[in-house]
């Protein structure tokens, strides 16, 4: 709706659609003058000119109720440190989606529900040359 598309949304979940996922994150930045974070597999961050594509992450983030809310957290005191908010964004959805993917890799059997235990450990425990070491983006 905020960009003018048509998508169906089905609670937590993202629904359908259909258009260019960068497209529609730049028109909805340049419309409201602010910083867009379209989660998913990929998250797609922009504030309407620049994009950063984030490729870490897990599966488990889609079926982890709350994912969003703890990215939103961490994007929140990722600005609060920095002017561009941009910037702040984009790290924060790197850090975010490389501690999720080194559960995973730490833990490879992990169940949904111990998954979040271990990513709220991952959350305070992992380092910055962790991250640095799986990060991937474009």
């Amino acid at each position: 709706a905020l960009a003018d598309i048509s998508w169906q949304a089905k609670g937590i979940d993202a629904g359908e659609g259909a258009g260019d996922l960068v497209a529609i994150a730049q028109a909805c930045a340049q419309k409201l003058d602010c910083v867009v974070i379209l989660s998913g597999p990929t998250d797609i961050i922009t504030d309407g000119t620049r994009v950063v594509k984030v490729l870490n992450g897990t599966p488990l983030f889609q079926v982890h109720v709350g994912s969003g809310d703890m990215l939103s957290s961490i994007v929140a005191a990722f600005c609060a440190v920095t002017p561009d908010t941009f910037e702040a964004a984009q790290t924060a959805c790197l850090v975010f989606a490389a501690i999720g993917q080194r559960v995973v890799q730490t833990v490879p059997d992990v169940g949904a529900g111990s998954f979040t235990v271990h990513l709220l450990d991952a959350l305070q425990s992992t380092t910055v040359a962790q991250i640095e070491a799986v990060a991937a983006y474009e």
